[in-house]
């Protein structure tokens, strides 16, 4: 009989299954059917996005999508990259 072996996340990328677990409560309904978190590394958060006008108003969450975050998490980010 095979035992089956556990996976072991790292930090970032048990931090980044959580936060794409709760994106909508992070950003919200209507921003989150436009972008996802694509990866977590050295406290930066990377997003990808639609084109234009989403990047725009992602860029001015960055500050809100931070202290979320950070709050939800207790974790340090440093940066959110959108791309």
């Amino acid at each position: 009989m095979r035992v089956k072996q556990k996976t072991v996340l790292k930090p970032e990328e048990a931090l980044l299954k959580f936060i794409k677990k709760d994106w909508k409560l992070i950003v919200g309904d209507s921003i989150a059917l436009k972008c996802f978190p694509a990866d977590f590394k050295n406290e930066s958060l990377f997003i990808c996005s639609d084109p234009g006008s989403v990047q725009r108003e992602l860029a001015s969450l960055k500050p809100a999508i931070m202290f979320e975050i950070r709050e939800r998490y207790k974790t340090r980010i440093r940066t959110i990259e959108i791309s």
